[in-house]
């Protein structure tokens, strides 16, 4: 295939898989909800959402200049080298390592946790785009145990497949939205080993750890025919030592307020910053919605996801936390943004090492 074609393919391919606002498309029945749309066979969000515009020709540019703009950083990002006899000590608080993007391990109550790991080059459907920045801060062969694998949502940089394969093979459970176990289950993942949620739905993880779903506004897919065929969903963990939140890809709407109403205060909420354009507004948040999120979540500490590894907008690579962060204290929030690497808890005082 030439370098042309090629790109066409992985436009059509990542615009279908990152920005589509659905189609309808044969699906198995799931619970009525105020998100399901059984005739069509697909979900859909609780706010609609305009339809993104002008994406091919932004994928184009992503893909021809892929580096331009500051889109990628100059140099290599400070690394941290994980400390796992810290992060996997007995601590009263949770530990967390941000690995890049929206990919975190998480242990609390003797549990670990691996929130959307994604370590691969290439988010792409077709490697042309998307690359890393550079490798992860740890290779997936040097995760410790991992216990549990939370998905948020079928994208390619939420979920790959290779990674979900090794982690199965090493005695991973998973729990993901509905709609998402059928992929698993074609990746010869046992029925038994995956939990689907929808929302508002929790599973225990523990004696003293639970997770429930809570909403969104995205959508999903992996290609041009399964477009919203599979739900999405934020993670909220409740224990002994501390609650979190994980967004998962979301752009601003109700669902923040709902889960204030709903759900304690998070201590710590890692919450999706970065990837933004105008071209698809309502996908992503911008920087001042994320910080607005923050606020209305009544988060203890904010930490910024959703950038650090891959470039998927047409945005500088520090853009988006530079502003958030900068917003949230504005706002009254407390900033929380760790190293690449870097085991970090509640407590934890960072830096904006970002902005050198």
């Amino acid at each position: 295939m030439s370098r042309r074609n090629a790109l066409k393919t992985a436009a059509a391919c990542a615009a279908a898989s990152l920005f589509s606002a659905g189609c309808a498309h044969a699906s198995p029945n799931f619970p009525p909800s105020d998100h399901w749309d059984a005739q069509s066979g697909r979900f859909f969000p609780l706010d609609p959402m305009r339809e993104a515009r002008g994406v091919f020709g932004a994928l184009w540019t992503m893909s021809f200049h892929e580096r331009d703009e500051g889109r990628h950083p100059g140099k290599p990002l400070p690394v941290a080298r994980p400390d796992w006899k810290r992060f996997e000590a007995e601590r009263e608080r949770p530990q967390y390592v941000w690995l890049g993007h929206s990919s975190i391990l998480m242990r609390q109550a003797g549990v670990t946790v691996a929130v959307d790991p994604v370590v691969g080059e290439c988010v792409s459907p077709v490697p042309v785009m998307m690359h890393r920045f550079q490798a992860p801060p740890v290779p997936l062969s040097e995760f410790p145990a991992v216990d549990v694998v939370l998905i948020t949502h079928s994208h390619y940089d939420h979920l790959e497949e290779p990674t979900v394969r090794k982690l199965a093979a090493r005695g991973s459970r998973f729990v993901c939205p509905l709609g998402v176990g059928e992929l698993l289950r074609g990746w010869d993942i046992a029925a038994d080993r995956i939990r689907e949620l929808d929302w508002w739905q929790s599973e225990t993880l523990a004696e003293n750890l639970t997770v429930t779903a809570v909403p969104g506004r995205h959508m999903t897919g992996r290609s041009l025919t399964d477009q919203n065929r599979t739900l999405w969903c934020g993670y909220f963990t409740q224990g002994l030592g501390g609650n979190t939140y994980f967004s998962g890809d979301t752009s601003w709407g109700r669902h923040f307020a709902m889960i204030r109403e709903r759900l304690p205060a998070p201590d710590v909420a890692f919450i999706e910053n970065g990837q933004y354009n105008e071209r698809w507004r309502d996908v992503h948040m911008f920087p001042e919605e994320t910080a607005r999120a923050a606020r209305e979540l009544r988060a203890g500490r904010f930490v910024p996801i959703h950038w650090g590894a891959y470039s998927l907008a047409l945005h500088a690579w520090n853009a988006s936390v530079s502003q958030s962060t900068a917003k949230a204290r504005e706002l009254g929030v407390s900033t929380l943004t760790p190293h690449l690497g870097e085991v970090f808890d509640s407590g934890t005082v960072s830096t904006d090492w970002f902005a050198a």
